[in-house]
């Protein structure tokens, strides 16, 4: 009766207990290959899928405020943060790096997998000055490992600097013009030109960073702009000016029929603006005017008459002097060669300057950061925890299969003895005829 009520009510705790701890070894077997195989699993593989690399910075660029949203490089060229995570972009710092080569950008781009944000916070309430974070994030299934992808997120940062470093910026336009002139005169006007370019530079640089940066070889600012002062001061390029124009010096005989050209289209000039100052001072003298030669417009013509008078001797001194001369034409060409190299030296300082002038700090140390993944311990007990589960299932279907097995062999192997009903009948109704005849000898 016992029995089969144990039956209906099914098993016990303490016989799955027994059932699971039986196969005790079996279990542990399971427990560890699962947990194991589950902590590889989630770590490297889960992970994976999940894990997200990012890294949050500021830049500085020069002449221009902190973190910039919006900005012009010096070359003109237009710069958004945005422009960072660009496929054009991405494709050049892939193409920069052996190491990216692996990195599908296509598919980064495609798919959002890469991204930046900014974040901008008011340094004082009101004070309408705010300092800008960027955030830039991308999945880590596109890299092979976390310093490929330190390396390339560190690149992508890097963009706006690379670009200032790259750049190649035409410093040298008056020089060109210089080269290409007729006539010593406007050869030199050039030279001047590209003389009080490369000052401006300098002072705009000066007082942006200060004299005191160092350019390169511990030269600063100061050092380089000194060059071009003293060379300045010695009023060279006007020497050479007024020497050409004294002795009538031409370059050849294209700069003579320069001048001619010049002269005639001056003395045109001349005949107009006469003719108006003619008109003007007859107009007066018919109203009766008594201060005609005090009149303000008629003092501005007759200067404008005066400085056409002057350009038409000016230049009648080279075309009656037609003189060439090879030591003055050696003069200018040692001005020209110096300029040249003021010149080359400035463009290696300004791409110092705007390189070291432009810069990236991170917030944190090591750089990237790592989001979105399971850490190694709740791996291994999330993997421990799922094992011993199916390890302890697993080990009471074993140990029930395994008793099952046990008890219909022990059913094959002993005998079971066999009684008919009229051997049970006989059986119990020997019993009886025994019972009664013990009661009766009992009473007698």
């Amino acid at each position: 009766m016992e029995e089969n009520e144990r039956d209906e009510s099914g098993i016990s705790l303490s016989d799955i207990f027994r059932a699971i701890f039986s196969q005790k070894w079996l279990v542990l077997i399971i427990t560890f290959a699962i947990t194991l195989a589950g902590t590889l699993g989630i770590y490297y593989g889960l992970n994976k899928s999940r894990r997200t690399y990012e890294t949050t910075f500021v830049i500085k660029l020069p002449n221009s405020a902190d973190s910039p949203t919006s900005y012009s490089y010096p070359d003109g060229t237009r710069f958004h943060f945005t422009d960072m995570v660009s496929f054009a972009n991405l494709e050049k710092i892939k193409a920069s790096d052996e190491g990216f080569k692996d990195i599908d950008v296509t598919e980064m781009v495609q798919n959002g997998g890469i991204s930046i944000t900014r974040v901008m916070v008011e340094t004082a309430t009101g004070s309408e000055i705010f300092e800008s974070s960027y955030t830039l994030k991308a999945d880590a299934n596109y890299f092979k490992s976390k310093e490929i992808a330190r390396s390339f997120l560190v690149a992508v940062t890097e963009i706006p600097s690379r670009h200032l470093a790259a750049m190649d910026i035409d410093y040298d336009t008056y020089l060109t013009s210089a080269a290409e002139a007729v006539t010593y005169d406007t050869q030199l006007n050039y030279l001047q030109s590209q003389l009080d370019y490369l000052k401006t530079y300098y002072d705009s640089f000066i007082s942006s960073y200060g004299g005191s940066f160092v350019v390169s070889g511990g030269r600063t600012l100061d050092a380089y702009k000194s060059d071009i002062d003293v060379f300045n001061s010695n009023n060279r390029i006007t020497q050479l000016k007024n020497e050409a124009l004294k002795n009538g010096y031409i370059k050849s005989e294209q700069a003579l029929e320069e001048y001619k050209s010049q002269k005639f289209e001056y003395e045109r000039q001349l005949e107009v603006e006469e003719a108006v100052y003619n008109d003007f001072v007859k107009l007066l003298k018919e109203n009766n005017s008594t201060a005609i030669f005090d009149n303000p417009q008629i003092i501005e013509q007759r200067r404008i008459i005066n400085n056409l008078l002057q350009k038409i001797a000016d230049l009648e001194r080279y075309i009656t002097g037609k003189k060439t001369n090879e030591q003055f034409a050696s003069s200018v060409s040692e001005v020209e060669t110096r300029l040249r190299k003021f010149t080359e030296d400035f463009t290696v300082v300004a791409s110092c300057v705007y390189s070291n002038a432009s810069s990236v700090s991170y917030s944190n140390s090591n750089i990237l950061l790592v989001s979105g993944e399971l850490g190694i311990t709740v791996s291994i007990l999330v993997s421990f925890v799922a094992g011993l589960i199916l390890a302890c299932i697993v080990g009471f279907i074993v140990a029930k299969i395994r008793k099952k097995k046990s008890e219909t062999a022990v059913q094959t192997s002993a005998p079971v003895p066999v009684f008919t009903e009229a051997q049970l009948q006989i059986a119990v109704t020997d019993e009886t005829e025994n019972r009664d005849e013990n009661k009766k000898h009992d009473k007698e």
